[in-house]
Order: structure tokens, then sequence, then C-alpha cells
């Protein structure tokens, strides 16, 4: 072999481990922009669903019985009024929708009648119209000395957007104060969960 031959072998040899360190330098550079994936822990769990309880302003939370606090003379008055006051604001119409509102009225605290006045209800496309069929109570936890709850349940014949009519059912926490020696509603959050 002669002198020129072993310098084009040498020379070959260094192109490839050239070409090769470069091609190889390629492949580490491609692996670190495209991440492998990574092996994750496979953990099952399961979740249950539960509704988030819509806030009440009207606190019923305790374990006292509203026995405890008021004679049951106070507790069937009171009892009877929440009724009588459901039974007038929850029929509704909406092309007269401060009627409810005005039928309910002698129930009513004053601040809370104006309160409704100011933002009465509209109505939704599923209950233009709704009129009680059933009025049910149940007794709240309350450990409140100053008023009384009641959780009175409505079922309702409702006519929706498109005169069909429709059964449903409402829940009203109504909480009683008494002004001037009687009771009055003095709030009432519908279809709260406690």
């Amino acid at each position: 072999m002669n002198k020129s031959s072993k310098i084009l072998i040498v020379i070959a040899i260094a192109v490839c481990a050239v070409a090769i360190f470069l091609g190889n330098k390629k492949e580490d550079n491609e692996k670190k922009a495209t991440p492998e994936p990574v092996k994750q822990e496979t953990k099952q769990e399961v979740y249950k669903y539960e509704e988030e309880p819509v806030s009440s302003p009207i606190e019923t939370e305790g374990e006292l019985s509203q026995e405890e606090n008021f004679s049951k003379q106070d507790l069937d008055s009171s009892k009877k009024l929440a009724i009588d006051f459901v039974k007038a604001y929850h029929n509704f119409d909406a092309s007269k929708p401060l009627q409810n509102i005005e039928n309910s009225k002698n129930f009513m605290s004053k601040d809370l009648y104006e309160s409704n006045i100011k933002n009465p209800s509209r109505g939704t496309l599923d209950a233009v119209k709704k009129k009680w069929v059933e009025v049910g109570v149940t007794d709240t936890a309350n450990k409140a000395t100053d008023r009384i709850v009641w959780n009175v349940v409505v079922q309702s014949e409702n006519v929706d957007n498109d005169g069909k009519k429709n059964f449903g059912e409402d829940w009203y926490l109504v909480e009683l104060k008494k002004e001037q020696g009687q009771y009055k509603v003095t709030d009432v959050v519908i279809d709260a969960i406690n």
C-alpha cells in the first residue's frame, strides 16, 4: 500500500467517524426535543357526585329542635302561617308578576314585601304559571331563639311557555319572627338545599 492509499483510507475512516458522530449527535438532539412518554402510575379513583348546596341566608344548622325554644302554640300558629303564606305566594302567573306578592302581603314583614316588590319573579320557560296542588311541612333543625323556620314542600301544576302542563315540586324555607305580637314571614328561600 502506498502512502496516498493510506491517506485516503485514514480520511475515509475520519469522514465515517465524523458522520457517525454527527448522526448520533442528531439522534440525541431529536430525543431531547421529543420527550419520551412518561410512565405514570394509574390510580383508579371513584368520585361520588354530590350537589353543591345552595347557600341560604336562613340559618337552620344545629341539632336543637324548635320545640325546645318555642311553645306549642307558637309553633302551631307559625306553621299554619307558613303554609298559608306559601299557598298565596306560590301561585304565579308571569303575565301578572306582582299578583302573588300582593296576595301574600298580609303574611310578610314590611321589609320582605318591599324587597319582593323591587325584585319580582319572572317565571321560567318551564313554569310561566304555577298553581299549588298539595302542600306539606317538614321540621327543621333550628337553634335560634328569635325565629321559627319551616320547610314547606309544594307539589304544583305548572304550565310551560308552550302551554303544556307539567308537575313540579318546590321547597320553601320560610323564616318567621314576631313583629308587634304576631308572627310574620321575614325571609323565604326557594329550593335551597340545607
